[in-house]
């Protein structure tokens, strides 16, 4: 008789973590300056926009243009002569109505550190504008 193997139980994550992570994963509001660097669009388009809030999964930013659905990008954001996160993020919502700047959610293409999230909530706690 052929010998059965057991198959191990898969103690990886949910393919698509963006639905609990965005519960789960606490928030810094904000209204730091950023800045979008849009890869592969218009010669590497920048845009300036402003921060909302952040997680370690995710950012909530407006910008004076509307970006696209499963667009990646690269936010920085800066503290004046210090610090500098340059995070890469794919949109995974747009909320454009008439009248108002595009609200756009960002989740994060990197999984940050509790160290250096403790260090970017600290920096965007403070406006930079």
């Amino acid at each position: 008789m052929p010998e059965r193997r057991r198959t191990p139980p898969d103690r990886r994550g949910p393919e698509d973590r963006r639905e609990q992570d965005r519960r789960d994963a606490p928030r810094q509001s904000s209204s730091s300056s950023l800045r979008l660097l849009r890869s592969g669009l218009n010669d590497h388009e920048v845009l300036a926009g402003e921060l909302q809030d952040v997680s370690s999964t995710g950012v909530r930013l407006e910008t004076d243009r509307t970006l696209n659905l499963g667009e990646r990008v690269l936010v920085e954001i800066r503290e004046t002569g210090k610090r500098c996160f340059n995070l890469p993020a794919e949109v995974v919502w747009v909320d454009s109505k008439a009248g108002r700047r595009p609200a756009i959610g960002c989740e994060l293409r990197l999984d940050m550190t509790r160290k250096q999230f403790a260090l970017l909530r600290d920096m965007v706690a403070k406006p930079t504008k």
